[in-house]
């Protein structure tokens, strides 16, 4: 069993919380995007959808139209059916994936993408996202594409990404900030990004947890989530953690997902202090009662609403109802 503290941790981060983490972020080893106004982010990347959907529509009409005029007749009944199906193949492997990307993209900064300047307007304190960087190419991997049909027509959260569904509902309460994988150029659309050196990783882990009203942790196998989970589970209040079960984010298949998800409950058996469930069949978040009893989601406590079933990944299902409890709505 774990060494807990003697006397129980505040359920409520400190009241210096926006001093301590202004100073963290500003602190040697320590770097962030630079602030840009949110009406400058959200035009720079309305701009980007309208060339690609400007693209789209030259390929499809500009240049059949003008090749048309140039051509004979008896040419044109040939070479303008081959064009149109390659121009389809184009619009769907190259236009569409790059379209779909800027307004995942346009999504995600309308919120910012500066922590500090997020910190400095936030109403509560923020919550954090930590997870093994590998973990991102998957949850930012976009939908299948009959999925991302299917999110399109039915007007929800068109092609939204496991993280985006993830951030989209807990920024409705704070701020989501995430360390950010050294040397990226782009980061995935979801939490905010700030980047912090290796020697540093520790003490920022470790000086951020305490002022964030929620911490959301992925499981994983991986040496710094090891450490990571042991400095949560001493560091934070049950009810601030949330466990975020990588197996369904990899999309194994059930046999897979099983025995993947036993060999971190069996290899992590002495971290936490009750054990984790067995099966997380229709798990999708793992919270925890104020003397750590494992509490699923979706559950009788924690249902799914109908706004979550409109997700067709069904990769969020109870985790408003979560929220709302935690944050008291």
């Amino acid at each position: 069993m774990p060494s807990l503290p003697a006397s129980p941790l505040p359920v409520e981060p400190p009241a210096d919380w926006r001093e301590r983490l202004l100073n963290t972020l500003a602190s040697d080893g320590i770097s962030e995007p630079p602030y840009v106004p949110v009406w400058r982010l959200a035009l720079v990347n309305y701009l980007k959808v309208c060339a690609w959907i400007l693209l789209a529509l030259f390929l499809l009409y500009g240049i059949p139209a003008a090749a048309g005029q140039l051509m004979t007749e008896a040419a044109s009944e040939w070479v303008l059916p081959i064009w149109l199906i390659g121009v389809a193949i184009v619009l769907f492997r190259f236009v569409w994936p790059h379209a779909q990307n800027a307004v995942r993209q346009f999504k995600m900064e309308l919120a910012g993408r500066n922590p500090s300047h997020a910190v400095m307007k936030a109403h509560r304190p923020p919550i954090f996202y930590l997870r093994s960087f590998a973990f991102d190419q998957t949850a930012s991997a976009a939908p299948k594409w009959l999925q991302r049909l299917l999110t399109v027509g039915s007007g929800a959260a068109a092609a939204s990404t496991p993280e985006m569904n993830l951030v989209r509902q807990l920024r409705r309460y704070a701020p989501v900030l995430a360390i950010g994988r050294p040397g990226e150029f782009h980061p995935p659309p979801g939490a905010m990004r700030f980047y912090v050196t290796d020697a540093r990783w520790e003490a920022t882990v470790k000086s951020i947890v305490p002022c964030c009203d929620l911490v959301v942790w992925v499981s994983g196998n991986t040496r710094g989530l090891g450490w990571e989970i042991e400095q949560l589970i001493k560091s934070l209040p049950p009810q601030r953690l949330l466990l975020w079960p990588h197996v369904h984010i990899n999309k194994l298949k059930r046999q897979q997902r099983d025995a993947e998800w036993l060999r971190f409950v069996d290899s992590h058996c002495d971290v936490f202090p009750k054990p984790l469930p067995r099966d997380v069949g229709a798990t999708r978040f793992i919270a925890f009662d104020a003397d750590w009893t494992p509490l699923s989601i979706p559950s009788a406590r924690y249902p799914a609403v109908m706004m979550d079933r409109m997700d067709l990944s069904r990769n969020t299902l109870g985790l408003r109802s979560f929220l709302k409890e935690r944050f008291r709505e």
